[in-house]
Parts: structure tokens; sequence; C-alpha cells
């Protein structure tokens, strides 16, 4: 169980599909090994049950047929590993049982692998089968994207511009860290108050960061809960993606849980910029002000996570 637990915490930190299905293959080829180490034990142990010869010596078992005494463990290992394998796979080798016990043993491994192996081949194919039509998806996706670009004949020089940032942004996508709350389909199973619950654990520490809202907090919790639970959106910025800018309206103070965003500005013909780490917060100003403001866009130079407060709420 504890096993368990810790493969499916390492695997949920894994955010690429490709590795993600890697991963699975392998539990699965881990699996049958450890299921027919047991079996192939199982195997070379029932030579201890023969029926003795009149010489009290052990009695005929496929054991005694196939090794030498002079051949060690190790090779009688592996030899016993083999043919379980075989025996759950379409293989054969040269080892066969050779009296009533073990032809009964036998019986019992090939009813068992019937069932368990072409479930464990099922799982593989399905996991393969998922990982093709994800591959397929991403191609079609960059299909339709350079028919678009040959089909308004942009430019050579602009087509590349174009692919090599997308090919950058959809690597540096697969390195992910936070995932976000409308990224978890099973969080719409939950009732609204198991789902406020999760929100105020989730956002509380990030707003309470701003002395004003730890302030408040303290004073009466419900204030920041409600704004945990109606105001506060997640985004993931790639590097050098945009926040507002560009003539849009400033409408969300801004939390920065991961990375750093820089926000660029020009005073007396110099282009200046402050950064703002992990932990800290920007764009204060929305909150107080009746009408929305227009500023310079902030850009991630890091992958990014941040919390948006939004000031109409």
């Amino acid at each position: 169980m504890k096993f368990r637990v810790i493969m499916n915490d390492f695997t949920g930190r894994v955010t690429s599909e490709e590795w993600r299905t890697a991963i699975y293959i392998a539990k699965l080829i881990l699996i049958i090994v450890f299921v027919n180490h047991f079996v192939g034990c199982g195997f070379y142990g029932l030579h201890y049950l023969a029926e003795e010869e009149p010489d009290g010596s052990l009695g005929w078992s496929w054991v005694k047929k196939n090794f030498e005494p002079e051949e060690g463990t190790v090779y009688r290992y592996w030899t016993s590993l083999h043919w379980s394998l075989t025996q759950f796979t379409p293989a054969s080798m040269e080892v066969n049982p050779v009296n009533g016990l073990e032809r009964f043993y036998v019986v019992c491994v090939l009813l068992f692998a019937l069932v368990t192996f072409s479930s464990f081949v099922s799982s593989i194919t399905t996991a393969m089968t998922h990982l093709r039509t994800y591959n397929s998806r991403k191609l079609a996706e960059e299909l339709r994207l350079r028919r678009y670009l040959a089909e308004h004949e942009i430019s050579s020089e602009l087509t590349g511009r174009v692919t090599h940032f997308i090919h950058e942004r959809n690597q540096q996508r697969n390195l992910q860290g936070r995932t976000r709350e409308e990224e978890v389909e099973l969080f719409k199973l939950l009732p609204e108050s198991l789902k406020h619950a999760l929100r105020r654990e989730a956002f509380m520490p990030i707003l309470t960061v701003h002395p004003f809202f730890a302030c408040i907090n303290q004073m009466d919790t419900e204030v920041v809960t409600s704004l945990c639970k109606k105001s506060v959106t997640e985004r993931f910025m790639v590097t050098r993606d945009e926040l507002f800018g560009h003539g849009k309206e400033v409408t969300h103070m801004v939390f920065v849980t991961n990375g750093t965003l820089a926000y660029y500005y020009v005073i007396n013909g110099a282009i200046l910029n402050d950064k703002i780490r992990a932990g800290h917060w920007a764009a204060e100003l929305v909150l107080w002000s009746k009408h929305p403001e227009h500023c310079n866009a902030f850009v991630a130079e890091t992958n990014c996570d941040v919390c948006l407060l939004h000031a109409a709420e």
C-alpha cells in the first residue's frame, strides 16, 4: 500500500504525457516480474516435495532432470524465472513438469496467467492508444497552423518565428509546476462546501502575504474566506507571456506564487524594470481606484504561476 502511494505521488508530479505513459507501462512490467518471481520460486520449490527414492534422496523432478549438481543458485533462479515468464507469454523453453504435482502446479499457473496476462496486455494497449491519440492531436494542431500560414501567404521569416515560438511554448508547458483548479475534473463532483474549503486552504496563504489581508483575516476571517471563494483565479504563464498591457484595462491584483514577473516602463528615455518574485504582489491600486488603469504589460521572465484577485468582486 505504501509503495502504491509513493508511485501515485511520483506519477502525479510528472506533467509530460509521454513520461506518464512510460512510467505506467514500466509499473505494469514490474508487477509482472514481481508475480513471476514468486511463481518461479514456487515451481523450483516443488522438487523438495517430490517422493523420495529408495536410497533416501529426493525423487525425480524437473530440477533433478535439468540441473547438474555443480550449477549454482543464480543460474537456477533465472531458469525458474524464465520458465515462469513463458507461462504468461506465448513463448517456450526446454523445462517441463515431470511428475503429477508439478503438472498440477503448471495447470494452475496457466489458468491464472490466462486471466492476468490478458488484463496486462489490455492495459498496455490502452496506454499506448492514449499516447497515440495525444500525439495525433498535437500533430493535427501543427498541421492547421502550417496550413493557415501557407494559405495566408505569411513570409517565411515570420512563419519561422511563429513556429519556433509555439514549439518553445509547448516544451515549457510540459514543465508546469502547480496544478490549477480547473484542470482537476474530479473537483466537479464535489459539493460546494468542499470546493469552498479547498479554495480557502489553497488561496488563504497567498492573500495573507499582503499585510492588509493578513490584518483583515485576523479581525474577520470570513471576509478573506469570501474572497478566496469568489474572487481568486489562477493562471500559468510561460516565459515571455504577457499580462495586461497593449491598451487592456488592469482589472486584477496580481500575486506571484512561483517564478518571476517583470514590469517594464520608461523614465526620461531610459527603460527600467521592476521584478515581482514569488511571495510578492503588484497592481494593488486596482482595489482602491474606481476607474481601471491602463499600464504596460507584465512580462514573465520565467515560467510563472500567478493568482489574480478580481477588483470588481
